[in-house]
């Protein structure tokens, strides 16, 4: 699934696309320049931890005069728009495993993979486990109750209205010089 922005023209206006040739060049110009300072006002103000995200959102020409700032990524619409409270269930085997133990690192940086493990318990009720390990402990759950995220709307709230802005400027730049 796809996620994007689009700078197109008819935000502006098409009546002036029957005009000569020199400001039509002008104006894709117009396009492309807003579309790039977009990208960039996108990528300084995501949010994102390792950057996945930030970077996955590349332009692309559609036609003369719109653009499309998008993002292939599968989360993508998860991140801007949130999702709803839902429950994760293990997709291979019976548990999901999580670790909730604090990063311990050798001297290299390499994360410890190795543990020592010191009582094993288990809730006959659910079937949820974990381990108590000498870094912490390992969960294994059957299911995990989501809560849901309320999404970012980075993209709704700021891009959007930096891009109309943008766009409009950059226009008027063109129809001033001419």
């Amino acid at each position: 699934m796809e996620y994007s922005i689009t700078t197109d023209l008819d935000k502006v206006s098409k009546s002036i696309l029957v005009a000569s040739a020199k400001v039509q060049k002008g104006l894709q110009r117009a396009v492309h320049v807003s579309t790039i300072k977009s990208h960039t006002f996108l990528r300084e103000n995501m949010v994102s931890r390792a950057g996945t995200l930030r970077r996955s959102y590349i332009p692309k020409k559609k036609d003369a005069y719109t653009w499309e700032i998008s993002s292939n990524l599968k989360y993508a619409p998860t991140a801007e728009s949130g999702s709803k409270p839902h429950v994760i269930k293990p997709r291979r085997g019976k548990f999901l495993l999580v670790p909730t133990m604090k990063s311990q690192m050798t001297k290299s940086g390499a994360q410890v993979r190795k543990f020592n493990v010191i009582s094993f318990q288990m809730n006959r009720r659910t079937g949820n486990a974990f381990f108590e390990t000498n870094i912490g402990r390992i969960l294994l759950l059957r299911r995990v109750n989501h809560p849901g995220y309320k999404g970012n709307f980075i993209i709704k709230k700021k891009v959007v209205p930096f891009t109309d802005k943008q766009l409009k400027s950059e226009v008027n730049k063109v129809l001033k010089v001419l």
